[in-house]
């Protein structure tokens, strides 16, 4: 997965400063809002990273009964595009956790914060970083991704298909996006475990303009509201 991934680094398809904005629906409902950000480069055990973030959180009038303040950061080796840290913390209701897990690419394992290891695909990325990988890639119609993964002491090859596109309306205008589906294939990730599909805009480089997660009851509909591209 590497080495035709060195090439695409010199059209980079975001930048530092990148924001995306989305209203949460649950239903018909509104249930609060969340962004995905690309925060900066740092320094991960003295390898350059790009620093990813989503934040989601409820707003009124489900803040009233159950109040939710997530974050989740992914740091991603610069040029080998490897995940090397990421963080969850998580503050839903009176449920607080914060959980640090380091992606050790060149010995191919993961270390949790018990302190216990566990082995790890070559070049594994976690969820937060499958959506920039994607966008890295530039996927097409008709094709295939299969991407070494790992979270929560579970890995795998996660393969991602690209199906269809149509015309999305946005507050920032239509536009032409792609059907996306990873198979996490029952993982736990972002409150789902059964199923995910982007949908992703190539004229606003692969952001997506919607992410959809099934539910056990219903399902979940991050719709775009605004969209910074960043210049970094």
């Amino acid at each position: 997965m590497l080495e035709p991934l060195l090439a695409l680094f010199l059209l980079l398809p975001f930048r530092i400063g990148e924001k995306a904005l989305y209203h949460v629906k649950y239903g018909p409902f509104k249930a609060g809002t969340m962004e995905l950000s690309v925060v900066d480069t740092v320094r991960i055990r003295g390898r350059l990273a790009y620093h990813f973030l989503l934040k989601a959180e409820t707003g009124d009038p489900f803040s009233a009964f159950f109040k939710v303040a997530d974050e989740i950061h992914s740091y991603v080796d610069v040029e080998t595009f490897a995940t090397l840290r990421y963080e969850k913390h998580l503050r839903e209701g009176k449920y607080r956790a914060d959980r640090i897990v380091d992606y050790m690419p060149d010995s191919g394992k993961a270390v949790y914060p018990d302190g216990d290891t566990v082995e790890i695909p070559r070049g594994a990325l976690d969820p937060l970083a499958v959506f920039y990988f994607v966008r890295l890639r530039r996927i097409e119609s008709g094709e295939t991704l299969r991407v070494p993964y790992h979270v929560d002491r579970r890995s795998m090859t996660l393969v991602i298909t690209a199906e269809r596109y149509k015309n999305f309306k946005t507050p920032m205008g239509e536009f032409r996006s792609l059907k996306v589906v990873p198979d996490f294939k029952g993982v736990n990730v972002f409150k789902s475990r059964r199923g995910m599909e982007l949908w992703i805009c190539p004229e606003l480089s692969g952001i997506p303009l919607q992410i959809k997660t099934k539910l056990f009851i219903g399902s979940l509909r991050a719709e775009i509201f605004d969209y910074f591209p960043g210049s970094g």
